[in-house]
C-alpha cells in the first residue's frame, strides 16, 4: 500500500513540475495575468496553450517570390528546439507566417483551431 501511495505521489509531483515548466515557458509570451484569465475563462484553451509549447510551430522552404512580404523574425538566443514562446509570439485564431531570417526558412505558427484539431486527432 505504501508503494502505491508513494508511486502516486511521485507521479503527481512529476506532473506538477511538468506543468510548471510549461507555464514558465508560456510566460515568455503571456503575462501571468493573461494566463490566469485564460485558465479561468476557458480551461480547454489553456490546455491548448500548454500543448502549443511543443507543437505550434514548423518550418518550410522560403521562396522569395512567394513570401517576400512576410515580416522577418529571429531568436534572441540560439535554441535547439524552439517554441513559439522563444520568439515572443502568441497563438491566435489564424495561422501566422514569418520569415525566419537566420534559418532562411518560412516559420508557421499554428492557430488555435489547427492545434485543437491536431490534439483531438491524437486522442
Amino acid at each position: 500500500m505504501k508503494l502505491i501511495f508513494s508511486l502516486t505521489l511521485f507521479l503527481c509531483l512529476c506532473f506538477r513540475a511538468f506543468s510548471q515548466d510549461k507555464n514558465s515557458q508560456l510566460l515568455l509570451s503571456y503575462s501571468q495575468e493573461e494566463l490566469n484569465l485564460i485558465e479561468q475563462a476557458d480551461e480547454h484553451q489553456f490546455q491548448l496553450l500548454n500543448y502549443a509549447v511543443d507543437h505550434a510551430i514548423y518550418t518550410s522552404d522560403y521562396h522569395k517570390s512567394k513570401h517576400s512580404d512576410l515580416p522577418p523574425i529571429s531568436l534572441k538566443e540560439s535554441v535547439n528546439d524552439p517554441s513559439f514562446t522563444d520568439f515572443g509570439l502568441k497563438i491566435k485564431d489564424q495561422n501566422q507566417y514569418f520569415y525566419w531570417e537566420s534559418e532562411g526558412k518560412l516559420l508557421v505558427v499554428k492557430s488555435f483551431w489547427v492545434l485543437n484539431h491536431e490534439k483531438q486527432a491524437k486522442l
